[in-house]
């Protein structure tokens, strides 16, 4: 009698051990499948269709459609003066194209007063990159090219969007043959590709100032 009410405690004590077991078992795997299934949704990004401008200067670049250029065609005094601007971030963006002095981009950095240059490149050419916050953040990537100086400033107020946008105008920033130019003229033309907007690659790597 007693042997069969030991044999019913074993059993039911086994019954109790493989019920929890198999019952952690299955929380277990249910978790472990959750976080699978967490870990392998994309995160969603935003695809930007940009547009081209090609200067009369000798240059062209790709920005977004989404933003105004203004040509400044009031400014007599340099080459070029074109300002993206948005209607929803603050900031803006200005590639310049000037007279200088300099022969070359050391011969630039050495008569400016400022420091914290750094070596980069703009169109396979060399040149030099800084982050300024006198009055309000700003970051610029400037070369010399056939004697002109060619600049990329931006105004960081919104330093998030505006980095994507300088970084995006930096990387497809090209120097145009003059045998390549359209008549000698400031052409926009519509580019059939589209960029991640999480993607902000430059010829030495993404720039990103917080």
């Amino acid at each position: 009698m007693k042997n069969k009410k030991t044999i019913f405690i074993i059993l039911g004590v086994t019954f109790v051990v493989l019920s929890l077991t198999l019952l952690l078992y299955l929380r277990w795997q249910f978790s472990a499948k959750t976080a699978k299934t967490a870990q392998i949704i994309p995160t969603p990004t935003i695809a930007e269709d940009l547009t081209a401008w090609q200067d009369q200067s000798g240059f062209t670049f790709q920005y977004p459609k989404n933003l105004t250029l203004d040509p400044h065609d009031e400014d007599e005094e340099n080459y070029a003066h074109l300002e993206l601007s948005s209607a929803t971030s603050s900031g803006s963006l200005i590639v310049w194209a000037k007279d200088t002095t300099a022969s070359d981009i050391d011969e630039w950095v050495d008569q400016e007063d400022a420091k914290g240059f750094i070596d980069t490149s703009l169109s396979g050419e060399r040149a030099k990159k800084i982050l300024t916050s006198k009055d309000t953040q700003k970051i610029s990537t400037s070369t010399i090219y056939n004697g002109y100086l060619y600049q990329i400033e931006a105004d960081l107020a919104d330093s998030d969007y505006w980095n994507r946008i300088y970084n995006t105008v930096s990387s497809s920033f090209r120097f145009i043959p003059a045998g390549d130019r359209v008549n000698g003229e400031n052409t926009p033309q519509q580019v059939e590709t589209s960029q991640d907007s999480n993607q902000g690659d430059t010829t030495d790597g993404e720039e990103v100032i917080e």
